[in-house]
């Protein structure tokens, strides 16, 4: 049986187009683009030569088809985004009424669902009668991506065998009509028509004859209509070329009548198409390359730009669409070939696109969606540069004029100037400003662009007065003889740095220290008093290292003191902002400093050494400091615990809660407040035991407690099983009986997981017993039982009992037993036993039956009588005929001929019960009444 197995797969979402060179053929559209975000958020505008019909079968009666159903296969060269709305109808048209029939079907499709890539093979069923609605075959396989309306009052679409034609519409306006027939009219684009006969001519007559047989509708250009009979056949199937090719080359493919192939029935169709198009099928398409480029992204209001066209080799005519705000002009321009370039004057920002491309040869237009065909010119109105912000210097300082930037952010051209001279150079210009004075002195520097459109713009600079507390034009200076000398302090501790000459100066200070390694340590004061020192006692200097470090004052201040006003100086406005200076610190440094730190760990994870005191004081873990300290580990009340080698893992305690500890490094010889420093580290559970093995009688024996002994050590009780304990059942245990139960612990303290897991693997320790079974003779007393037995673990004990409950043994096997029960309990070294009841019974005889010797007699009055027995001899009672209380006897009757059945039936118990049938024959005498003699 054949049947469509056909599905999408995204083709290259590229753009669509052909081109040809020379007299070739060639179709060009492009859609008018409003903008690369209006595009994907519309639906598709479908137009000529965006659809192709290549498939139709008009009488779909294959096994999986039926007597009347259509099935129209056909590929669209765009992307059919969500919302895009297209028709297909089997209506003929009346070319001298210009009017369609209103009788046949005419299906709306919407497409409901996400984009179909172009190119993909689309395929539907359509059920041939009235009011049905078509199915989805490819290439989604249901019809949840499209919504069907029907337009023309629910008449059913059905294409005939004998001759129909098929068109498809795009976008428009179907009008019924008020009576039936031809009556109907369509306001819209025709995308393509398709024609099952040799010609698109109406048979003669008027009237409603033309629904089947119609005149092709003047509006279809002669590239978008098929007719690929050479007669009159309902199975019609694009069997040319699929190689990768351009759109124009695909019309052109399609609508050659030597690429498509007829076929007599339904099967013939279906097994060509699935040939064809086996699997999942899409025309692949080449791109187009289409576009526009402008000598200027950006020009003045009032200037022209001009527009260069990128296009295929040959002749086109064009549309140019310009786009100011909601304004839209069009621009058609004829005879275009590729670099053809056209001026505009735009006074506003304004977007431009290609609209089409028509082939002036072939006369069908390709309209073609091209994204790169757009382009937006930015026209500056208002010439404008960036606005430049005050810059602030201190005196000395030396620092690059900014580069100006336009409104987009573009780099601007132009020059700097500077009274008197005139700076020409941004890129090495580099502007010292000195000056003693006690004011601030203001600087400003004009920008000038190159390009007209933009304006000129400034740049105000402030530059700022070394501190003068006298107001004697001497700028104040820091003594740091003292910190030159040498400075002594302790890492973790407040650090106090000697500022002499500015204490006149209310004002607020920063200080960067760089160690000699590089280390930075940002410190800050507010001085509000007259004072020797800038007292920088709330800032600590954590983990320095001796040598000398660099310090840079940083002080910042409204005015030299006293200050005219809180906003201006001397009557020049005075911004806030920070000047510095440099010194050197030659510093001594004692580790540790009394720094606390903390950090979490693990219950069992150890805290790896890491040469480097510094580091672990600010969390990192437990190092090697400076030689001659010593570590020690203490509890959370500061109680001495042991002393630590600090070149080995510290490995914590197993516990059931979290713990703080402290680890202490003391330094000898070291100023008191730098005599030591500790950590406090919170050990968090995390253990969970070593993994074991536990061996059970049975599952009643697993409990927590079972399961917590055999991970050995002291697990955090804190975890989860899995399996739960209490939802195990005997279905949980693999073929070799055995289970594993993983236990979590999973603990978090100040955003530190510790986790760890263990299992126990638990064998179910069940004994199986198989037995042997003799069982005693009828009469005799010699029954026996052998055992075997397996799993548990051995050896294995047993414990015979009757069933008096006496017992009767303790050996493997049993013999000389009697008739009755016998139980037996099998208990291994782990203590788990397993009892079994066995019955022996009486094995009755099996008798031979021989019969009697003589088994024919003949008539007479004097009975015989029957055999006692058998061998061996056993009693029993003799019937004649069926086994009956009235026909028992104890003889044989001869007094008449006959043949007669007797069964005997043994009454003992030993005999296995049964009959034995014995036939005897009691023949007639010869009857002599008749004979006489004579003589001669």
């Amino acid at each position: 049986m054949n049947s469509y197995t056909h599905k999408a797969i995204a083709s290259l979402h590229t753009i669509l187009g052909a081109k040809r060179s020379g007299d070739a053929w060639a179709m060009l559209c492009v859609l008018l683009l409003l903008g690369a975000s209006a595009l994907h958020a519309q639906p598709t505008v479908l137009r000529k030569g965006d659809a192709a019909i290549v498939g139709v079968n008009a009488n779909d009666s294959c096994p999986d088809g039926a007597s009347g159903q259509d099935v129209i296969s056909f590929v669209f060269f765009r992307d059919i985004k969500p919302g895009t709305i297209f028709t297909l109808t089997d209506n003929g048209y009346h070319l001298s009424s210009n009017k369609w029939n209103n009788t046949e079907g005419l299906i709306q499709f919407t497409n409901t669902g996400p984009t179909i890539p172009r190119g993909t093979l689309l395929t539907f069923r359509f059920p041939g009668t009235s009011a049905s609605l078509p199915t989805f075959i490819t290439p989604l396989g249901n019809t949840d991506q499209w919504a069907f309306t029907s337009l023309n009052g629910g008449n059913a679409f059905n294409m005939a065998a004998n001759g129909d034609q098929l068109y498809m519409f795009g976008e428009g306006q179907w009008t019924v009509g008020a009576n039936a027939g031809l009556h109907a009219t369509w306001q819209g684009e025709i995308l393509y028509a398709f024609n099952t006969k040799q010609q698109w001519i109406a048979p003669s007559g008027t009237g409603n004859n033309r629904a089947q047989n119609s005149d092709l509708h003047p509006d279809v250009d002669p590239c978008y209509h098929m007719n690929p009979s050479s007669g009159t056949t309902g199975f019609m199937l694009y069997t040319g070329s699929l190689t990768s090719t351009d759109q124009g080359e695909w019309i052109k493919r399609i609508a050659e009548p030597t690429n498509w192939t007829s076929y007599s029935d339904c099967s013939e169709y279906r097994t060509s198409f699935n040939n064809k198009y086996s699997g999942v099928y899409t025309f692949l398409i080449t791109d187009l390359q289409v576009s526009m480029s402008a000598s200027a992204s950006s020009i003045c209001a009032g200037n022209p730009v001009t527009l260069t066209l990128n296009l295929p080799s040959g002749s086109y005519d064009v549309q140019i669409t310009e786009q100011i705000g909601d304004s839209i002009s069009l621009h058609n321009r004829n005879n275009i070939s590729n670099g053809h370039t056209i001026s505009f004057t735009p006074n506003a920002t304004a977007e431009y696109s290609l609209s089409y491309i028509l082939n002036t040869d072939d006369g069908c237009p390709l309209y073609v969606e091209l994204d790169q065909a757009t382009l937006i010119v930015n026209v500056t109105t208002s010439p404008a540069t960036s606005m430049l912000q005050l810059k602030r210097l201190c005196v000395g300082d030396e620092e690059q004029l900014p580069v100006v930037l336009d409104a987009d952010g573009n780099p601007v051209v132009g020059t700097w100037t500077y009274e008197p001279a005139t700076v020409t150079s941004i890129d090495t210009d580099n502007v010292a400003h000195t000056g003693t004075a006690n004011h601030p002195i203001p600087v400003e520097y004009v920008f000038t662009p190159n390009d007209a459109c933009l304006s000129t713009t400034t740049l105000p600079v402030i530059v700022a007065p070394l501190p003068d507390p006298n107001n004697d034009g001497i700028p104040a200076t820091i003594l740091r003889t003292d910190l030159e000398n040498g400075y002594e302090m302790c890492a973790g501790v407040p650090f106090s740095l000697p500022l002499t000459e500015l204490q006149q100066l209310l004002a607020h200070y920063d200080v960067i220290l760089t160690g000699p390694s590089g280390q930075n340590i940002n410190l800050t004061a507010e001085y509000t008093t007259p004072a020797e020192q800038v007292n920088l006692a709330n800032a600590l200097i954590p983990f320095a290292e001796t040598g000398i470090w660099q310090a840079e004052v940083f002080y910042e201040n409204d005015c030299p003191y006293p200050p005219e006003s809180s906003t201006q100086c001397n009557g020049v406005p005075y911004p806030s902002f920070p000047c510095s200076q440099v010194f050197d610190i030659h510093l001594t440094v004692y580790s540790p400093g009394g720094t606390e730190d903390q950090q979490v760990v693990c219950s069992t994870e150890p805290i790896i050494p890491k040469i480097d005191v510094i580091e672990w004081l600010s969390g990192s873990p437990l190092g090697v400091p400076t030689p001659g300290g010593t570590w020690s580990l203490y509890n959370e009340n500061g109680v001495f615990i042991e002393n630590l080698d600090a070149n080995e893992p510290i490995q914590w305690p197993v516990q059931s809660e979290t713990t703080l500890y402290y680890v202490r490094y003391t330094l000898p010889n070291a100023p008191s407040f730098c005599q030591f420093s500790e950590v406090g580290i919170f050990v968090v559970p995390g253990y969970a035991g070593e993994d074991d093995e536990l061996s059970i009688c049975s599952i009643s024996e697993i409990t927590a407690d079972a399961l917590f002994a055999a991970l050995g050590g002291t697990p955090n009780t804190g975890g989860t099983w899995s399996p739960i304990i209490a939802d195990v059942t005997i279905d949980d245990f693999d073929e070799n009986g055995e289970l594993v139960f993983t236990y979590t612990v999973n603990n978090t303290y100040q955003g530190v997981t510790c986790e760890d897991s263990a299992t126990v693997t638990v064998t179910l320790g069940g004994l199986q017993i198989e037995e042997t079974i003799t069982q005693s003779g009828c009469g005799e007393d010699n029954g026996t039982i052998s055992l075997v037995v397996s799993g548990g673990e051995g050896p294995y004990t047993y414990a015979w009992v009757n069933a008096q409950n006496v017992s009767i043994g303790t050996s493997q096997s049993i013999s000389n037993l009697a008739p009755g029960s016998y139980t037996v309990t099998v208990t291994d070294s782990n203590n788990c036993s397993s009892t079994e009841t066995y019955t022996i019974t009486e094995e009755p005889l099996e008798v031979e039956f021989t019969p009697p010797t003589q088994s024919v007699f003949c008539v007479s009055n004097t009975p015989v009588a029957l055999p006692a027995g058998f061998n061996p001899n056993i009693t029993g009672t003799w019937y004649l005929g069926e086994v009956a209380p009235e026909n028992i006897v104890t003889e044989i009757s001869l007094a008449t001929a006959g043949v007669f059945t007797y069964t005997f039936v043994p009454n003992d118990d030993c005999v296995v019960p049964q009959t034995f049938p014995f036939t005897v024959t009691v023949n007639a005498r010869p009857d002599t009444s008749e004979i006489s003699a004579s003589s001669t």
